[in-house]
């Protein structure tokens, strides 16, 4: 059984579509294990192609192209067109001259660049098409749809997916790798102690925008407790690096930076309360009941952000005044540890972490292959 999945990553992008991809990837390997899983991936700049080799699979490049020059559209997908880094209809094209070298069962995409015009062109060369999406804002044309976002309800998605398309969608379907259903137990476990003692700092695996520098002047304002530990965590391609070592440097309190960590499920067990990006990192410190303050730092994030506070599993901090939103949301959790334990609750009861087993075990038994 052959699975192709066709995703990105680089500076703009961000890490989390082939984060999540590479969660399901992983536990589609350990359900098939005859099964094939090849990524198709294009090399932009903090691509993650080595990691995705690292984890075993194999990663055909697509090319490159430093003289290419989007065209912003009228399509809903307009203000993601440069994600693509080629036409879609060229990026279609190639993805299909690699799927002719193989029989194609699935196609996985996980693009928002992507459209159903390229799914209608590359489904014809593979026998199942699936789609993972949160935007919910452009036509679909697959045989299921999948979108983990909390809160979400099938209603998002009508008229933009065809009639007998598998309707995958809710925080039951979060991909998370299995480091997180692994550790949670341990980590529900210490959760409800009475202090607060550790302070986890991770903004995502790019964070482009340097919103770590953001929050450690928020924590340099006196707020934090003198004992208490902090712990930063940068991802490998990071820009900001060097801005946060100098930040730290200069500090009253001492936080400990680590860069490109392959267990943050350790340090989110570790941890008693998160500042972090919404997202998926969200779902992933949902799942290990870690309270948190969760930042917006995309537009798509908004829905699922709003979505988590109202069901009691995290805070947001927003507004112009970033660094006094985050102050005054510290002090009301280090000052209420019933909140905390409160906000633990709510957050492991949304994410189990087997949401990629669940996608696995109903893709393949609603979708059928034909027979050949």
């Amino acid at each position: 059984m052959q699975l192709f999945i066709r995703v990105d990553a680089s500076l703009e992008i961000g890490t989390g579509h082939v984060m999540r991809c590479l969660a399901l990837a992983r536990q589609w390997a350990a359900s098939f294990l005859k099964s094939e899983i090849v990524f198709v991936m294009r090399e932009h700049e903090g691509n993650l192609c080595n990691l995705v080799e690292q984890n075993g699979f194999r990663v055909v490049r697509l090319p490159r192209q430093s003289n290419y020059r989007y065209r912003v559209s009228e399509a809903p997908t307009f203000e993601y067109d440069s994600w693509l880094g080629a036409e879609e209809t060229e990026d279609a094209s190639q993805t299909i001259q690699v799927l002719k070298r193989y029989v194609a069962d699935y196609v996985l995409v996980d693009h928002y660049a992507i459209s159903g015009d390229w799914q209608r062109s590359v489904g014809r060369f593979c026998k199942r098409l699936i789609t993972i999406d949160d935007l919910a804002n452009r036509e679909h044309y697959c045989h299921a749809l999948i979108d983990s976002t909390p809160g979400k309800g099938i209603s998002a998605y009508e008229n933009l997916i065809p009639r007998e398309c598998v309707r995958l969608i809710g925080a039951a379907y979060a991909m998370l790798r299995e480091e997180f259903p692994r550790a949670r137990k341990e980590s529900l476990e210490r959760r409800g102690k009475k202090e607060c003692r550790h302070l986890l700092v991770a903004m995502g695996g790019v964070d482009k925008d340097n919103i770590t520098s953001v929050v450690l002047e928020a924590l340099d304002g006196g707020v934090l407790p003198a004992d208490m530990e902090v712990s930063v965590v940068l991802g490998a391609n990071a820009p900001c690096e060097d801005v946060i070592r100098s930040k730290i440097k200069k500090m009253r309190a001492k936080p400990r930076l680590f860069v490109g960590v392959s267990t943050m499920a350790e340090f989110m067990r570790d941890a008693d309360l998160a500042i972090g990006a919404a997202g998926s990192m969200a779902l992933e410190r949902c799942c290990m009941g870690l309270p948190s303050i969760q930042v917006v730092v995309a537009e798509n994030q908004i829905g699922a952000a709003d979505a988590l506070q109202k069901y009691g599993a995290a805070l947001t901090a927003h507004g112009p005044d970033l660094v006094s939103s985050i102050r005054i949301q510290l002090a009301e959790l280090l000052d209420n540890p019933l909140k905390l334990s409160t906000m633990s609750r709510h957050a492991a009861e949304l994410v189990d972490g087997l949401g990629t087993q669940r996608i696995v075990s109903k893709i393949t038994e609603g979708m059928a292959l034909p027979e050949t």
